[in-house]
């Protein structure tokens, strides 16, 4: 996917995330959690751009009015989206750059 923005990147991650629904549940206690999109939005950036979690945290809040804009909910430390990578199942995390793709090929060719 050369030549995407973060914006686009986003927004495609969102659209998709919205279709494919939450992999886990939200713990009834505790110390109140992350939103999964947000989660899953910043370990997709991680590996797109092939950064280190500390570095997704970075680049994340450097561009934080971008991300806040495209449905992140806040950013998550790089802690927190190493949890993300370590409770997310490789099948699931291979659809969603599947899915993502296909959308964003999907919107080049119309």
């Amino acid at each position: 996917m050369e030549g995407i923005t973060l914006r686009e990147f986003l927004s495609l991650t969102r659209e998709v995330l919205s279709k494919t629904g939450k992999p886990w549940n939200k713990k009834r206690r505790g110390r109140p959690q992350f939103d999964a999109s947000t989660r899953i939005m910043a370990l997709l950036v991680k590996e797109k751009y092939g950064f280190t979690y500390r570095e997704t945290e970075i680049y994340l809040n450097e561009n934080k009015k971008t991300a806040m804009e495209c449905g992140m909910t806040s950013i998550p430390d790089h802690n927190t989206i190493w949890r993300t990578m370590k409770k997310l199942k490789e099948p699931y995390l291979k659809q969603l750059n599947q899915e993502i793709n296909t959308l964003f090929k999907k919107q080049r060719n119309e």
